[in-house]
Parts: structure tokens; C-alpha cells; sequence
């Protein structure tokens, strides 16, 4: 792979670049996150407008989005679920037609042995 660029933004990294071997371009965003749902709204928002601008090109979000897409990826025991982080999240990849890949072999990517944060 080749990168042409790299730069940040609050909660995000983004890298630019082509693969090699087919010559494909792409543009990959690594999120990180924060757990406040104003804060992750606001980074919702802030996405959608840089992926509209994207959107000719091949693009993969990839990261720690601290959201789920329904209660049955929760498993914790430390915070009161509320559908509104759900509803927010299940909007934001919808609103721009990302595709959530399954996971496979595992249930969960990450949890505290405890279950609690």
C-alpha cells in the first residue's frame, strides 16, 4: 500500500492512499470514539459531512465507535442501556450507506472480564 497522506481530527485519523497490487485508491477513517452520546452525536454529524464529500471514493470507517448497534452487542453491567445511542449510531450508518460487516468467531470485540467499565 501506498499513502499519499495522513492527518487528524478530534476522535479521528484519516489516511489516504493505493493499494499496490490492483491500484485501487482509498480513504480509511479510524475512529476513536467518546463514550458521551452530545459528544458522539456531534462526531456523527461531523462524519457525515466529510464522508458526502467522499463519497466517489472507496472509503472504510474502521475503529472504536464506544457505540452498539442494539442492546444484544451490550454486555455490561456498568451502565443503564438507552436506545437513543443505538438510534444515533444505526442513523449515522445509514444515513451514509455504510455497511457494517459481521463478526466472526466471537460475539463481543472487547469487555472487562468483570463486565462492568
Amino acid at each position: 500500500m501506498e499513502v499519499w497522506s495522513s492527518f487528524s481530527f478530534d476522535h479521528v485519523l484519516v489516511v489516504s492512499g493505493r493499494f499496490l497490487k490492483t491500484g485501487e485508491e482509498f480513504v480509511l477513517l479510524n475512529i476513536y470514539a467518546p463514550c458521551d452520546v452530545s459528544r458522539q452525536q456531534r462526531l456523527w454529524n461531523h462524519l457525515s459531512m466529510r464522508l458526502g464529500v467522499l463519497s466517489s471514493q472507496n472509503v472504510c470507517v474502521c475503529g472504536d465507535f464506544n457505540a452498539v448497534r442494539c442492546i444484544e452487542e451490550r454486555r455490561s453491567v456498568g451502565r443503564v442501556y438507552n436506545a437513543v445511542w443505538s438510534d444515533n449510531f444505526n442513523n449515522f450508518i445509514d444515513t451514509n450507506a455504510l455497511i457494517d460487516l459481521p463478526l466472526r468467531g466471537r460475539l463481543f470485540t472487547w469487555f472487562r472480564g468483570t463486565g462492568s467499565l
